[in-house]
């Protein structure tokens, strides 16, 4: 049970029995990857035709900031210097992979 509290606060929060009901392929899957990157890249889609399909490594960390995602954050700094501060989709595809085989 611990297992599933990933904010060790004594209670499964419905963001954690999600979590538990899909597998990580299902969390990974290249559709909710697709909508994932997609958010992401809206802020570029509205400010230069040039970064449509790119999204900035900080973007990426944003996902990130809360407290109980320090260590995740982290790992993705990591993997984050293996790209330019541009992440494609099909680096962020790699990215997500590593995240999820760390």
């Amino acid at each position: 049970m611990s297992e599933l509290d990933l904010d060790n606060n004594g209670v499964i929060d419905y963001n954690e029995f999600i979590t538990a009901c899909f597998s990580k392929n299902d969390i990974l899957s290249r559709r909710n990857l697709e909508t994932i990157f997609r958010s992401l890249d809206k802020v570029n889609d509205c400010l230069l035709q040039e970064n449509i399909g790119k999204i900035k490594s900080n973007e990426i960390l944003s996902i990130f900031n809360q407290e109980t995602l320090q260590t995740e954050r982290t790992k993705v700094q990591n993997i984050l210097t293996e790209f330019t501060g541009e992440v494609n989709f099909e680096q962020f595809v790699e990215l997500m992979a590593k995240l999820a085989n760390n």
